[in-house]
């Protein structure tokens, strides 16, 4: 299993893959069933991979289990290993290196070593060493350069000896305080989340269970490093997910709450936070751009689904129950910043609340939506047009201008003079309907078929205007075969597969080339999962990106685009026109005016303007595009339109810096 099968498949296929290479069998209903119950309780992926290598059924099978005992440590080398806290680097270290538990002899015998100041490198390169160890090659390749340091290390002069009882002070004083701190952990627990009297209640951030035993033991027990190592079973496991999440690791800030003279500032996002859709990308973009500042953040998925938890949470999952018993502690002072739609908008008493949602149209009449508006703290506006619009509906609710963060990858993009930063990865290989013949192709093949690429990423909902782009394509690609349209795909309906959703849209580009009589050329179509590190690749293989929306109150996978460097195709409205200045060039003809689009959730108004693309606007744009890519003149256009972007957008950094109110109230 490679780690993008671990972090990013979907649940299903993670699955699939686990039972086969550690059972040897597809997964029965039963235990998709209970893995499934158990991802929607909180629990992570390491902790289902866990449960099933200690499994009876894992245990009597011969394998390597030091790749799926990394996965579950999430370590990639031996460097990583020494930054694991306490009794869980013993753990770690026996299963990545020897594939096995420790046993009870085995394991204190290294306690001591580590007791005494020795350092977790030496524990490494002893462990490495042994004769069980060298049976067979190490998973990380680093341990061969680690095990020739520690031996220039313990091979160094006498005189020296000062330096190396120093050295030795150190270490014994870091291992304290990881211990101290892994027997601080349930207290500080108990304070954040107490179980209200009741002595069979969970805690609120779930905790790995006690591993059992390995069935198998070693007939050697020698603590000698080129022996086997002895085995122990696993009895001291640190909670599954860690209170605070800094900088990408998580660890034990060292602020006692009971004693501490302010309260803990405790950051919560509600909405959808698991997927990968364009809420759930904001969201994790907000996140990291303010969880530094709270001493712990923390996040409720309240559009949880089994078949849409394709995407990564970088902070520990709450249930709504939980949230309120959290919110009802003392000494916390909590904010709560809800992303999704007002109906999902709640107030919680005792913590400050705040609202955010993307808003496609200019008018807004629901009116459990308003109602819900009216009882948060504060309302966010990734749009400053969206001020306007909220005020017309009588809420009184303080409004702040909060665009949505970059990507973490572009942050410190400067586009200028043909320069672009994108993600250092490998290409991707995504097969695509080719509508011309109805085979699949890579997208390689594509880039070697084509000279430009246009890219559009869009879901199925009636606003994104996708029948008006195919009938447009159509009607442009007679005049230019060297272009392609790549159309990513995402369906409302989660339950809906990604091949039915390729099938329907197949056939909607086929019937319009039936009325237009026209043929079918140079369109592919996918509607895969693809995690944002791979969006942002897609976007990178390609010339320009394209939009038809008829509204747009977000547009995420477009100003990526333009961050990466690629000219985008939108019409004149909404958040292009708010965010693009007035000159960019690359606007299609747009007519305002008021359309009945279909609208399940009842959320739009019958009233409301929309703004759609003329005909055989698309064309001309195409020829201008195409000139400019040739000259090399669109950089010019890009860095005005990032220029106005970032002038028009919230300087996140700056803001955090701007006030110390930030961290409290989120205001300046």
């Amino acid at each position: 299993m490679d780690k993008s099968t671990f972090h990013d498949a979907p649940l299903n296929q993670f699955l699939a893959v686990a039972y086969n290479e550690l059972l040897g069998r597809a997964p029965d209903p039963n235990g998709q069933a209970h893995f499934r119950g158990l991802i929607e309780s909180g629990k992570n992926r390491g902790y289902i991979l866990e449960e099933i290598l200690r499994s009876s059924e894992a245990a009597s099978r011969p394998f390597d289990r030091r790749p799926y005992y990394a996965l579950v440590h999430n370590v990639e080398s031996a460097l990583d290993l020494l930054d694991l806290p306490g009794r869980e680097f013993i753990h770690a270290a026996y299963r990545t290196l020897l594939g096995r538990e420790p046993d009870v002899s085995g394991f204190s015998y290294y306690d001591k070593r580590l007791r005494s100041g020795i350092s977790k490198a030496s524990i490494i390169a002893e462990i490495a060493i042994s004769h069980e160890s060298r049976q067979s090659p190490p998973i990380f390749p680093d341990v061969t350069s680690l095990i020739t340091r520690e031996r220039a290390w313990w091979s160094l002069p006498r005189r020296l000896s000062s330096y190396l009882r120093f050295a030795s002070k150190i270490h014994k004083l870091q291992y304290s305080l990881e211990l101290v701190a892994d027997l601080l952990r349930p207290t500080i627990d108990a304070a954040i989340y107490p179980s209200s009297g009741s002595t069979d209640s969970p805690p609120l951030i779930p905790t790995r269970p006690l591993a059992e035993a390995h069935a198998a033991t070693t007939s050697s027990k020698v603590h000698d490093p080129s022996t086997a190592v002895p085995q122990h079973p696993v009895t001291n496991l640190k909670p599954e997910t860690p209170l605070c999440f800094r900088s990408g690791k998580p660890h034990i800030t060292g602020f006692n709450i009971s004693a501490s003279r302010r309260p803990a500032r405790v950051l919560v996002f509600r909405g959808d936070l698991t997927s990968n859709t364009g809420y759930a990308v904001a969201a994790r973009r907000y996140h990291d751009a303010l969880r530094n500042n709270f001493d712990f953040s923390f996040g409720s998925d309240i559009h949880a689904h089994p078949s849409r938890s394709t995407g990564r949470w970088d902070a520990p999952l709450l249930s709504e129950e939980r949230l309120g018993r959290l919110v009802r502690q003392r000494n916390l002072t909590i904010t709560i910043l809800t992303i999704s739609s007002p109906d999902a908008f709640k107030a919680f008493p005792g913590a400050r609340n705040i609202g955010l949602f993307f808003w496609e149209t200019d008018r807004l009449t629901n009116s459990t939506w308003i109602n819900n508006l009216r009882k948060m703290d504060e309302i966010w506006l990734p749009l400053r047009s969206m001020r306007k619009l909220i005020e017309a509906t009588g809420c009184r609710t303080k409004l702040f201008h909060r665009s949505c963060p970059p990507a973490a990858h572009y942050r410190q993009t400067h586009i200028a003079h043909g320069s672009r930063s994108a993600p250092k990865m490998n290409p991707i290989s995504l097969c695509l309907d080719a509508l011309s013949n109805g085979s699949r192709v890579t997208l390689s093949e594509i880039r070697r078929r084509h000279k430009y690429l246009f890219l559009c990423t869009s879901t199925d909902a009636p606003r994104k205007g996708l029948s008006v782009l195919y009938r447009e394509w159509l009607s442009a690609s007679q005049f230019y075969s060297n272009c392609a349209l790549i159309v990513k795909l995402s369906p409302m309906d989660v339950t809906q597969s990604a091949r039915d959703l390729e099938t329907s849209a197949a056939r909607t580009v086929l019937s319009l080339a039936a009325s237009e009589k026209v043929s079918v050329q140079n369109i592919y179509i996918f509607a895969d999962s693809l995690t944002e590190d791979e969006m942002l690749v897609l976007s990178d293989a390609v010339n320009a990106f394209i939009t038809f929306t008829y509204g747009e109150g977000l547009g995420l996978g477009a100003f990526d685009s333009l961050q990466c460097g690629k000219p985008i195709i939108c019409p004149r409205h909404t958040s292009f026109l708010e965010l693009l200045p007035e000159s960019y060039p690359y606007f299609l003809e747009t007519r305002i005016g008021h359309y009945g689009l279909p609208d399940p959730g009842n959320a739009y108004p019958i009233s409301a303007q929309w703004g759609v693309p003329t005909p055989d606007s698309l064309r001309s744009i195409i020829t201008k595009i195409l000139a400019d890519l040739d000259a090399g003149t669109y950089r010019e256009y890009i860095a005005e339109a990032l220029n106005h972007y970032r002038k028009r957008t919230t300087n996140w950094k700056k803001l955090r810096s701007r006030s110390p109110r930030f961290t409290g109230g989120l205001r300046c």
